[in-house]
């Protein structure tokens, strides 16, 4: 996943989250592929935050406070400031606003834990459901 100010110096292929701040009202405007609904709004993370326009069904869809994944965007400069946004084919999804959806690997030593913890971790992790499905 993408930070928002590492998506700020990409091209395209962008996957990010964050939360929107600042969303502006959804307008329709005449493209070439004929009229479409966009809006802009403020995508932030722990990294800072970066403008998006969100364009088509998605740009109702989302609001204000709400946590969105965007996959598949792309960045342009428009009035000096780059800007992410949604492509046709790419996705947007509202997520959960928990920080603890964070499924981040913790670095750990055998020796912080006894050999009844490491069965027990072992257990966990390799069960269906769990983090981590191989051999420690």
């Amino acid at each position: 996943m993408t930070t928002c100010e590492e998506a700020k110096s990409m091209g395209s292929g962008i996957n990010v989250q964050g939360k929107i701040e600042g969303k502006d009202e959804v307008r329709t405007m005449d493209t070439k592929y004929g009229k479409r609904k966009v809006c802009n709004l403020y995508l932030t993370d722990d990294s800072g935050r970066i403008k998006v326009a969100i364009w088509g069904e998605d740009a109702e869809k989302v609001k204000d406070g709400d946590c969105i994944s965007i996959e598949g965007g792309y960045t342009t400069t428009f009035r000096n400031e780059v800007q992410l946004n949604n492509p046709r084919n790419g996705k947007v999804e509202i997520i959960s606003c928990d920080d603890n959806n964070d499924k981040s690997v913790r670095e750990w030593k055998f020796s912080d834990y006894t050999p009844e913890e490491i069965k027990e971790i072992e257990k966990q992790i390799s069960k269906p459901g769990g983090y981590y499905h191989g051999s420690i």
